[in-house]
């Protein structure tokens, strides 16, 4: 993980941060606190001070790692496995010891060599719900809704099919995405 300085823009300056777990697939910044997933699962870590990056906790995730992942408002962290095709769901409530809750499972939206995460695949949260998109192996795209008012039984609502294969990202504006 690189923080690259920039309030000298003549005087870049660069800090780095090191640990087995990351292998920088995605990242969510909130206040002073950077996660990171990648391979091996998410860091959490302290921000605050650059130059003095410190760990708060982590989720090993060396049985599918983690391609993307959002937290709720509840503050709950929503994993892609790569490898399991799955979305987990972690209580954030307790940095010491962050615990698997439930799953919500992608089947039928995986590729066949590489589990449910293709380079496109990515998740998004709207108030109580998470919004999947997943290209198809068939020229179409998709958008798996789950409401996830209950963390602990996150339940499929619908899905919207697109005529266009590729989706690289869900955005939210008003009452449209």
């Amino acid at each position: 993980l690189k923080i690259i300085n920039f309030s000298d823009p003549s005087n870049l300056t660069m800090d780095d941060y090191e640990n087995n777990l990351l292998s920088d697939q995605d990242i969510y910044i909130e206040d002073s606190k950077a996660w990171v997933s990648g391979y091996g699962g998410t860091v959490v870590l302290d921000i605050s001070d650059p130059a003095l990056i410190s760990e708060l906790g982590s989720i090993d995730l060396h049985d599918g790692g983690a391609w993307d992942i959002k937290i709720s408002d509840s503050n709950h962290l929503y994993a892609l496995d790569a490898f399991h095709s799955s979305i987990r769901v972690f209580d954030l409530n307790n940095f010491t010891s962050f615990q698997e809750i439930s799953s919500i499972s992608l089947d039928g939206n995986s590729n066949e060599t590489w589990g449910a995460y293709e380079y496109n695949d990515i998740m998004e949260i709207n108030g109580d719900y998470l919004y999947y998109s997943h290209s198809d192996n068939n020229d179409s795209g998709s958008v798996n809704i789950y409401d996830i008012s209950n963390p602990n039984n996150p339940t499929f609502h619908s899905t919207y099919r697109t005529a266009i294969s590729e989706i690289h990202d869900v955005i939210f504006y008003q009452n449209n995405l």
